[in-house]
């Protein structure tokens, strides 16, 4: 990168300099540094050295192995066994060299792998019920994550290794001609089992020394939680179907989702926790039988609730002005609409 002036012509003689101001406040590496003599080499030093190219070509096999056995009619177990690749690339946002030894090493990430093994079944019962059920257990090696920088911005690198294993099930009960209930659940235990390059967050003690230069300057990751990541969650369901008048019916859906705590920084911020919540949608709905025309009124979220669905901290905040300051933000509050069909 080179900063160039409003013209897009080099920077003219009174903003020479300016380079060394964007490295010094915002970590902002430039080809700019290396003319500006022991000031610029200590900025690249610390921030790593412009230009920087690079290239990637690899080919994977991707295997995918399932087992099934129909133990009855509508009734199967199975077992699998499967890897694949996120491809790797080269993240040309990046301000400086963040947590890596150079700034080479930032620009190119790696690929992705995840190894999972999963078993689990799928059982009906008549037309009336089913039910289906899979416990997983899956290792990511080189998770690619978002690394933040401490100051503006942040950097695409790989965390090593993770662990993620649960159990989830879902099913479907039609109670009466009218009445159908469907829900689901899942468990979900998420955890980092080789992540030592993590960015603190404001006022964290740093655990790690990343360089090997006795000085602690990073936050171990290992045994977290990924962010957003619910322990708990799940669903419940009901649609019913009722004849008000001959010729036409009403339709009633009520849906409830439930999600227990998690963290919702990447930084794993005590502050950006959001607590167990639920969320109620409901619709209603008027049709003729010929099922011609519908109206209907949703309603979503109707309890107006307000999770954190993310928070991140501000940029320049606590790298350049020493104070805690979190971005955040929330799911949108209550919702009312109306839906009409008309089927030609």
């Amino acid at each position: 990168m080179v900063i160039r002036g409003t013209d897009g012509n080099a920077l003219p003689a009174a903003q020479v300099a300016a380079p060394l101001v964007y490295a010094n406040l915002f970590g902002i590496t430039s080809e700019n540094l290396a003319g500006l003599g022991a000031q610029g080499a200590f900025f690249i030093d610390q921030l790593g050295r412009l230009p920087i190219s690079g290239s990637l070509k690899k080919g994977r096999f991707s295997p995918d192995v399932k087992l099934k056995w129909e133990i009855a009619h509508n009734r199967m177990i199975y077992a699998s066994w499967s890897r694949g690749y996120k491809s790797g690339g080269f993240d040309f946002r990046a301000n400086n060299r963040s947590v890596f030894p150079t700034l080479a090493d930032s620009f190119q990430f790696k690929d992705e792998s995840a190894t999972n093994y999963e078993i689990g079944g799928k059982f009906s019962f008549g037309r009336k019920f089913e039910i289906n059920v899979a416990a997983y257990h899956t290792v990511y090696k080189d998770l690619q994550v978002a690394i933040y920088d401490g100051i503006l911005g942040y950097n695409v690198g790989n965390a090593a290794k993770a662990r993620v294993q649960g159990v989830e099930v879902d099913g479907r009960w039609a109670v009466t001609d009218r009445l159908t209930l469907s829900g689901s659940a899942a468990f979900t235990d998420f955890k980092f089992t080789d992540y030592p390059n993590g960015q603190c967050y404001f006022g964290q003690a740093p655990t790690t020394d990343l360089n090997g230069d006795g000085i602690l300057d990073h936050c171990s990751y290992n045994g977290q939680s990924n962010q957003l990541v619910s322990k708990l969650e799940g669903t419940l369901a009901a649609d019913y179907h009722y004849p008000i008048i001959p010729g036409y019916a009403l339709d009633v859906t009520a849906d409830m989702s439930f999600k227990s705590k998690y963290n919702a920084s990447p930084l794993f911020d005590p502050h950006a926790i959001q607590g167990a919540y639920q969320l109620v949608n409901l619709r209603l709905a008027l049709s003729p039988d010929s099922e011609r025309w519908q109206i209907a009124v949703l309603g979503k979220n109707i309890f107006d609730q307000r999770p954190l669905t993310y928070a991140g901290a501000l940029p320049l905040a606590s790298g350049t002005f020493g104070s805690d300051a979190l971005t955040g933000l929330f799911l949108q509050g209550r919702q009312i609409s109306i839906q009409g069909r008309i089927n030609f």
